[in-house]
């Protein structure tokens, strides 16, 4: 009950509401054209991530399911990535900050997807949901091994890739700072 109340304050008071209690609404939540434009990350990384992008909207439009999925944490990553090579100091000073055995932070290449997203949220360019969607999208892109593929049984469809491009989409507006 409070959430449909907070849904219509926030109607009414004309503030866009991209929050959703269902799957079903996740989805149709429009997130407007997805642009890595936006996003504070230094050219080269921009070209990287406008590359994928739009190799991610040919695979998707083809049915490249899989591949989608592997582009979206890949995106997601390099996003995230070039977030904290812009900020290396807010990023290596976050409490979640991945450390070696001598307790030292480790360097931007040897952090994981996780640890990006766990830190990220620690900083809160990203809101908890957008995390927990993030590691499920971190989850299915480690298909890109055949084992995990093979050991789980799971064979990702078309639904699997919308669900993978929408997560995609909301972090990206977060960390836009649209969202």
């Amino acid at each position: 009950a409070f959430l449909a109340c907070q849904k219509t304050v926030n109607k009414l008071l004309g503030v866009q509401d991209h929050s959703a209690n269902t799957e079903t609404e996740f989805l149709q939540i429009d997130f407007g054209e997805i642009s890595v434009r936006k996003l504070p990350v230094d050219d080269a990384m921009f070209s990287v991530l406008e590359t994928r992008l739009k190799e991610a909207a040919i695979a998707l439009k083809a049915g490249a399911s899989l591949s989608v999925i592997f582009l979206c944490g890949s995106i997601l990553e390099g996003a995230l990535l070039g977030l904290a090579l812009k900020n290396p100091r807010l990023f290596n000073e976050a409490a979640g900050a991945p450390k070696d055995k001598e307790g030292k932070v480790k360097s931007f290449p040897e952090w994981t997807l996780s640890n990006l997203i766990n830190v990220a949220c620690d900083l809160n360019l990203l809101k908890v949901d957008i995390k927990k969607f993030s590691h499920v999208v971190r989850d299915f892109r480690n298909y890109i091994h055949p084992y995990m593929q093979m050991a789980s049984g799971f064979s990702p469809d078309q639904h699997t890739a919308n669900i993978c491009m929408q997560v995609l989409k909301a972090a990206i507006a977060e960390l836009s700072g649209n969202r």
